[in-house]
């Protein structure tokens, strides 16, 4: 299990177009912050196969939430990487579940 804590900077440009006045991180933003923190933990260029099991179960605005925590199960198979994802506030209130495959050949 990994686990990561990673602080969203509310004033970043890209809560500026998703949902003006009313920020929002959106998903696919999410999914790219566990394909680089499981890039980063095994230190490979990931490529993604397949995700599924996607569910949004919280929404994240920057300036209420600002810290996410990334719990990461990982398991390696030849040339593959599944990683179950449960995201959740500092209070555990889950924000998202996911499951996706990664493959290190393009």
């Amino acid at each position: 299990m990994v686990t990561v804590k990673v602080q969203l900077n509310k004033k970043h440009q890209l809560f500026e177009g998703h949902f003006p006045g009313h920020h929002v991180l959106p998903g696919v933003v999410t999914l790219q912050i566990i394909k680089e923190l499981t890039e980063t933990e095994c230190n490979a260029t990931l490529f993604m196969y397949s995700a599924s099991n996607i569910k949004f179960l919280s929404i994240v605005d920057p300036a209420l939430n600002a810290m996410l925590i990334f719990n990461l199960q990982l398991h390696k198979e030849n040339a593959t990487i599944k990683v179950k994802n449960s995201t959740t506030f500092t209070d555990g209130t889950i924000v998202m579940k996911s499951t996706t495959v990664y493959s290190t050949k393009h």
